[in-house]
Formats: structure tokens, C-alpha cells, sequence
């Protein structure tokens, strides 16, 4: 990544990108989070390779091998997780991380985000208190980037709370501002990841005792609130909670943007939809036949983009899943000669591109959606079903 990521409030900004006092080695504080990004994703393919391994052995036990399960699943939310992390740290650096700020419902966010961390943290399994000043709190934010944010923040609560402990979120009106404030009641940071986190501005007591180690997503969460025009501040009263700023609004919007619904279809549900698959890595092929099989859907498949056209023109489809990057022709060449046969079969781009430009571009070259990779499977069932229904996505 480089040089620190762009600041948009000028006195939270940095005067260099030279790291903060205390930085090992005085390494750049991008160059910083880069290597224990790297860090941390590497850790997490460890765990994943070793519980394979485990998973794999005949003498394996049901128990064991469904903890093992869990955990592989785990693990590759947390590197999928990190990998998004340092790719909108770098966007939001360069300043191409677009930003659509509206009025929204500040309590159903945070209920949003924190169902999304219950999902990816079910070993931990973190209790939550909410407490609101009132239900009816607005603020000016994305609402897509606001739950990125808090989701982040929330999700290093949740590795943080002692067992048996409680995570409280508590939100209230100060003046002109809505402050979200988070504590999980877990060790304080140490200095030299304060500094990594909320700036010299908010340097610590160096006599703090080190405590958490260093979370990219933290410094995610306190550039999206930036370029909010709000911010991540360090709790006033010495805890180790965290305190979210964002430009409140007093009265309450005539329309506010809330969550959407995510639907879990039923095997039911997705009987009888016929889906064509289409990736040229078998292993990646296979895998989307065998869930959507798993769940009643009648599966064809294709390992290129000559093969899907072929399987088009001769069977009766509800659904196409298309990978983008595939050699010789690719899924944006599968869709627009769809497109151009006046073809109006319902398509989702299913690609390891994931920034918001390759969305743009996928819906720009005709598919109605596009799932990024690694993709939760309720995420690949409710599209499927909603695509198939002919449903505005």
C-alpha cells in the first residue's frame, strides 16, 4: 500500500507517511499493515491446511470433523475478510472508493452489523448489550460502508471480550454529532497499536501495559468513517472501548435507508430452478453444483464460454452463474453475446474481482448481479431465487 491511506478531515491527518514513534523498525505505516495483513491471512491458511488435514483422516470422528468444518469455514471468512481490508485501505488511498451518503437508520445498522459478526463468529459466540438513547437516531452516512465499519469494529470486539463476557454497544446524541460507543471489556492497546490506530493525534499513555495486537480492521473502519466525515476516537474514560462520531441529523428523515433482509431459501424453495454454472476451475465449478444440487436446483455446467452457449441454445434455463475470468473468451464475452441475441436470461457474475469498479462493469456489460468470491452460500441461494423470480435485486 505505501504512503499512510488519504485522510479527509484535515486534523486527522498525518503530517507524513513515515510511521508513528514506537513502529518497529520505522516502516511506513502502510507498509505495515500490508505485512501483517499478510500476517494474519498466511495464519489463517495455516489453520485452514492443518484442520484439512485433520478432516481428511479415516480415524476422524463426526464431532471432530464438524468442528473442523466449522473452523476451515472460519478462517476463510477471516482471510477473505482481511484480503477486502487491505484492497479498500488501497482504494481508499488512491481516493476510488466511492462514496453515496444518504440519511439512514443508525439502530438498524448496528443490529445489521452485529447479526454479520454473530455469522462469522459463532465459536466465540459473543454476547451483545444495545443500549439507545432513542430508536429514532439518523446520521448522514453510506449505508453499505457505515455496516462495513461497524462490522469490523464489532468483529475485533468479539476476539477481544473475556468469556463469559458482554460487548456493549451504546449510541447517543451529543450535540451535533451521534456517537456509537463500543467496549468489550477486553485488555487495553498497547501504545504502539494505539498509535497504529487512531493517530499521534491520539497518542496514549506510554505506560498503558500492552495488551490486543494490531487489527487492520480497525484502521478500515477509521478511514470509511473519514471519508463520512466522521470518526474513530479512542474511549475518553481510559477503557478499552472505542468511540464512532458521525454527523447526526436531529429530526428524522422523510425516507431513511435501513438493511436489507437477507432471505435463507429452503430446499424447497430452489426445486425445479434450472441453473447453468459456468468457471473453467473444475474445483470452483463443482463446488456451486454441489450446493445448489444439495438444495433442489437442476444444475447444468460449462468449463468455458463456447460450452455455456452451446448448453444455452439447446435447454431451458431460469439462471446463469458466470465466472469472469476464464481463458480465451471471458464471462463479460459470455454476457454480451447473451445480451446481443435479445437473450434475457436472468445472470449473476460470480468472480474473484471485487472492488466496486468490477461491479460496475459487470452491470454495465449486462448481468443483473455480482457476488464476489468467497461468497456466502445464503448470499449464492438468495440470489439464485430472487434472479429465477424475476425479483428487482
Amino acid at each position: 500500500m505505501g504512503a499512510m491511506p488519504r485522510k479527509v478531515a484535515e486534523e486527522e491527518r498525518t503530517p507524513s507517511p513515515s510511521a508513528p514513534p514506537g513502529l518497529p523498525s520505522g516502516r511506513p505505516l502502510g507498509d505495515e499493515i500490508r505485512r501483517r495483513v499478510a500476517h494474519d491471512v498466511r495464519a489463517s491458511l495455516n489453520t485452514i491446511a492443518g484442520w484439512t488435514e485433520i478432516a481428511r483422516q479415516e480415524n476422524t470422528d463426526d464431532a471432530m470433523r464438524g468442528r473442523a468444518v466449522d473452523t476451515i469455514l472460519r478462517h476463510v471468512r477471516q482471510a477473505s475478510r482481511r484480503l477486502d481490508d487491505a484492497m479498500d485501505l488501497w482504494r481508499i488511498e488512491l481516493g476510488a472508493l466511492p462514496m453515496h451518503p444518504v440519511p439512514v437508520h443508525v439502530p438498524a445498522i448496528v443490529r445489521a452489523a452485529v447479526a454479520q459478526v454473530d455469522a462469522d463468529a459463532r465459536q466465540l459466540r459473543p454476547s451483545w448489550r444495545l443500549t439507545f438513547d432513542s430508536e429514532e437516531r439518523y446520521a448522514l452516512a453510506d449505508r453499505l460502508r457505515l455496516q462495513q465499519a461497524l462490522a469490523a469494529l464489532l468483529a475485533h470486539a468479539a476476539m477481544h471480550v473475556p468469556p463469559g463476557g458482554v460487548v456493549t454497544i451504546r449510541i447517543e446524541m451529543r450535540d451535533s454529532y451521534l456517537a456509537i460507543h463500543i467496549d468489550d471489556g477486553g485488555p487495553t492497546m498497547s501504545t504502539e497499536v494505539a498509535l497504529l490506530v487512531f493517530g499521534a493525534a491520539h497518542e496514549p499513555d506510554s505506560a498503558i501495559t500492552p495488551g490486543r495486537r494490531f487489527d487492520a480492521g480497525l484502521v478500515l473502519a477509521r478511514e470509511l468513517l473519514a471519508i463520512q466525515h466522521g470518526s474513530l476516537l479512542p474511549a475518553s474514560d481510559g477503557t478499552s472501548g472505542m468511540e464512532v462520531r458521525l454527523p447526526g441529523l436531529a429530526d428524522a428523515p422523510a425516507a431513511a435507508l435501513e438493511p436489507d433482509e437477507v432471505s435463507v431459501p429452503s430446499r424447497v424453495q430452489l426445486r425445479g430452478i434450472r441453473v447453468l454454472v459456468v468457471d473453467d476451475e473444475r474445483d470452483a465449478r463443482e463446488a456451486l453444483e454441489g450446493i445448489l444440487h444439495f438444495h433442489g436446483a437442476i444444475v447444468h455446467s460449462a468449463a468455458s464460454v463456447a460450452d455455456a452457449l452451446r448448453v444455452i441454445e439447446g435447454e431451458t434455463l431460469d439462471v446463469l452463474l458466470a465466472d469472469i475470468a476464464m481463458p480465451g473468451r471471458d464471462g463479460y464475452d459470455l454476457i454480451r453475446t447473451i445480451r446481443t441475441k435479445k437473450n434475457p436470461l436472468p445472470a449473476a457474475a460470480v468472480t474473484a474481482f471485487t472492488g466496486d469498479e468490477d461491479r460496475a462493469r459487470a452491470l454495465e456489460a449486462g448481468f443483473q448481479v455480482h457476488l464476489g468470491k468467497p461468497m456466502q452460500p445464503e448470499r449464492l441461494l438468495s440470489t439464485v431465487l430472487r434472479l429465477a423470480n424475476r425479483e428487482q435485486i
